[in-house]
């Protein structure tokens, strides 16, 4: 195996395709990239708000406010990612010499059999998928989820009977984590980093309007998939149809959606408020439901997108509160 001669900190950068996963520049511990953004009391920053919306502060207007703001939240999202990169490199330099010890054979082709045949296999991948556990019946959905991830991470050819060179596990183990990585929580983790708690108003509003939106759908077609006991099962979600009613979920993230995808079907059906809707039998309630296709769907946002849209709510807000107060 090729260790690599870049430290943890600084380890060889793949060629990164999705943005949510791309790693920022490297950053310090100890530098400070949101440094410009000063925290002040509730009363400061509502008075600042109100003459920066209005136009009275120079080179201000509601137009700019927008920029600087989108400017703002954007870096805090690049921080965030930047930190979380750099803990991932750690753990994961450490994962693969411990697996190297264990005498795990990383195998392009056997990796997710291989990992599930190992304790220190099973223990990185709870690590990395959050919720799913999987066991050695679900090695060919492991393996379709490895390719998938390997596909996005444009690592060189996943076939033949090579073994992962350091570097590229790595870069598919980030991968991992970033395509199952629960992007509303960390968004909001990182917007709590540099706005005032009040701001979150606006960050809240947004998801609920979005959900409230796709409980409206689910409504209308989960009648066409449930069972006599209006319930869904995971036989159910394996079928064509299944594939076909996600293609039309809100938002036109799951557009795309083809049966391949089942790994990420069954991760978005272990988050914890789809479990909670789960029967004896695996079947799954409409909340349930509802659950696990917020969760898909929020799985593909376009993270710069979303808080770019939630900049232009923040700003319209002060807008207003602005012109009521003068």
């Amino acid at each position: 195996r090729s260790s690599g001669s870049a430290s943890p900190a600084v380890a060889h950068r793949p060629s990164w395709a999705c943005d949510n996963s791309t790693p920022p520049s490297e950053v310090s511990e100890h530098d400070a990239p949101l440094a410009s953004c000063s925290v002040h009391s509730e009363n400061e920053e509502r008075e600042n708000d109100q003459n920066c919306a209005m136009g009275n502060e120079p080179g201000h207007s509601p137009r700019s406010l927008t920029v600087d703001m989108s400017e703002i939240v954007q870096a805090a999202w690049q921080d965030f990612l930047g930190r979380a990169y750099h803990d991932h490199v750690v753990w994961a330099h450490d994962s693969f010499f411990s697996l190297d010890a264990d005498r795990v054979c990383l195998s392009r082709t056997e990796l997710a059999a291989n990992l599930l045949e190992s304790k220190r296999g099973l223990e990185l991948l709870h690590v990395c998928l959050k919720g799913w556990e999987p066991v050695a019946k679900d090695a060919d959905e492991l393996a379709l989820l490895f390719k998938a991830v390997g596909d996005r991470a444009q690592v060189e050819s996943l076939g033949g009977d090579v073994e992962l060179s350091e570097d590229e596990f790595v870069e598919i183990t980030w991968r991992l984590v970033r395509a199952v990585a629960d992007l509303d929580a960390e968004m909001e983790e990182a917007l709590r980093r540099v706005l005032p708690v009040s701001r979150l108003d606006a960050w809240h509003a947004l998801i609920r309007r979005d959900r409230t939106g796709h409980s409206m759908w689910v409504d209308s077609v989960f009648g066409v998939l449930a069972d006599g006991d209006g319930l869904i099962s995971r036989e159910d979600m394996n079928r064509t149809a299944f594939d076909f009613v996600l293609r039309q979920c809100p938002g036109g993230r799951l557009r795309n959606h083809t049966g391949g995808e089942r790994p990420f079907v069954t991760i978005a059906a272990s988050c914890a408020e789809a479990k909670a809707e789960m029967d004896d039998k695996g079947r799954f309630s409409k909340k349930g439901f509802e659950a696990l296709t917020w969760r898909l769907s929020r799985m593909r946002l376009d993270v710069e997108a979303e808080l770019r849209r939630f900049a232009d709510a923040v700003v319209g807000e002060l807008v207003l509160v602005a012109v009521a107060a003068s």
